[in-house]
């Protein structure tokens, strides 16, 4: 009975109607739409949640005709809604009207990862000063595990600076292409934090996050800095990570 119930929630089916009765002027059928009007209520609500700058940026018409179409298309499949809205920045950028506005999934892809930073696991940090206590035969070997709540954000419109004018109050900019970078992260006072970062920065996360040395970083440099440069372009940014407190382990 339950599983007919969740298919009549999910896809419609009828099946669950056998097993409900009429009570008073109330018929089963009345009665069941209560319950799957109750959960479009409840799965809308967990959009609002996780979204609100999207939100106010779509307009009431538009969020509403979202929402109608991504629960049809993505009904909730989850014990918990944490996880509801995660196909959202995939459904804005394959389905009309929304895809011919790219600035919307890069809103909610970004919203997205402001979310999973606030949520990220907590861990120990490395200090700057641990810097100094690596020899130098050991530099090329080194590797960085960040705090699990760093990630790396590319816009290639500008959805960052149109989601914080809306939640500054202020209105916001025109959509237009404007590629940038952006590490997101939650900081030690609990809160989550984003900065937009220089395109070689971004390399680096990268690299490093895919488990890459120090030395394989800096050959990666080769192709946007002249070789000279890089030695110490590559050791700011790692000494600027260790005191934003991104950094929770050095290997070597």
């Amino acid at each position: 009975m339950q599983n007919n119930f969740c298919d009549y929630l999910l896809s419609g089916r009828q099946d669950i109607a056998n097993f409900v009765l009429d009570q008073g002027k109330l018929d089963r059928h009345t009665r069941l739409n209560i319950y799957k009007n109750a959960y479009r209520v409840r799965l809308r609500k967990c959009i609002e949640t996780d979204h609100p700058i999207l939100i106010e940026y779509l307009g009431d018409q538009l969020f509403k005709e979202m929402t109608d179409a991504y629960i049809i298309e993505y009904p909730s499949k989850y014990t918990s809604l944490r996880q509801y809205c995660d196909h959202l920045p995939t459904y804005l950028a394959q389905r009309k009207p929304f895809k011919s506005v790219p600035v919307l999934a890069e809103i909610a892809n970004f919203e997205r990862l402001m979310l999973s930073a606030f949520d990220a696991a907590d861990c120990k940090l490395v200090a700057v000063e641990t810097l100094q206590s690596i020899t130098a035969p050991d530099w090329p070997k080194i590797k960085l595990n960040f705090h699990p709540s760093v990630f790396v954000f590319v816009s290639d419109w500008n959805s960052v600076d149109i989601w914080q004018a809306l939640k500054n109050k202020q209105i916001p900019p025109e959509a237009k292409e404007s590629i940038d970078s952006w590490v997101v992260w939650r900081g030690e006072d609990k809160l989550t934090q984003f900065r937009r970062i220089p395109f070689v920065a971004s390399v680096m996360l990268n690299r490093f996050k895919d488990n890459d040395s120090f030395a394989g970083v800096c050959a990666a440099l080769l192709e946007h800095l002249p070789e000279d440069e890089i030695p110490q372009v590559a050791l700011q940014h790692l000494t600027h990570w260790l005191q934003m407190g991104i950094v929770h382990k050095i290997d070597y």
